[in-house]
């Protein structure tokens, strides 16, 4: 799987409880520059290190993530999500790492 062919102008992406069953840095296939303000992937099977480090390039424009109900692992960094960032959804998330808020 992979995000590569989203077109540029897409603003929101909501896939919730699809079977994707892949590593997390999928999400670095998101084509750069985009569009996106909502990005929801909740119980999808999304697993392993979320790139939380290139959060802030892969969805620049994003007010609202919905990551919840998929294993991740990782350290997360505020400073690494989008700036405009107003929502950020968790609930029901495995999380191994550090979560630096």
């Amino acid at each position: 799987a992979n995000f590569s062919t989203l077109p540029l102008s897409l603003l929101k992406f909501y896939v919730d409880e699809a079977v994707i069953n892949a590593p997390a840095d999928i999400l670095r296939t998101i084509p750069s520059p985009n569009n996106i303000h909502s990005f929801s992937v909740p119980a999808t099977g999304l697993s392993g290190t979320l790139p939380w480090s290139d959060l802030a390039t892969i969805l620049p424009n994003a007010e609202a993530l919905a990551l919840w109900g998929n294993p991740y692992s990782g350290t997360i960094d505020l400073t690494s999500l989008p700036t405009g960032l107003r929502w950020l959804f968790m609930g029901g998330t495995s999380l191994t790492g550090i979560a630096d808020f």
